[in-house]
């Protein structure tokens, strides 16, 4: 039960964490080439309405890290009672 806990913890934690961060990399890589493609464009997306952005899929990526933090601590303690209950028999 521990084992499949903390791989689904894990497994659940880290998607969070890597869609935070790919949402908010998207942001700053879609101001950098509006940037690039036109520099003196009226319609340009503004550094502090992307940095707010990049703020809300930060805080998105946060919500997962304690899942993957347990799930993986979860993780280590049942492998590793495994092994131990495999070596003393």
């Amino acid at each position: 039960m521990r084992l499949t806990l903390g791989i689904l913890l894990t497994l659940v934690g880290g998607a969070v964490v890597l869609v935070g961060l790919f949402g908010a990399l998207s942001e700053l890589i879609g101001l950098y080439s509006s940037a690039m493609n036109d520099p003196l464009a009226a319609d340009a997306p503004e550094g502090r309405a992307v940095g707010a952005a990049m703020f809300r899929w930060a805080v998105v990526g946060a919500v997962g890290v304690p899942l993957l933090l347990v799930g993986s601590v979860l993780l280590k303690l049942s492998l590793f009672q495994r092994l131990r209950g495999r070596r003393g028999r």
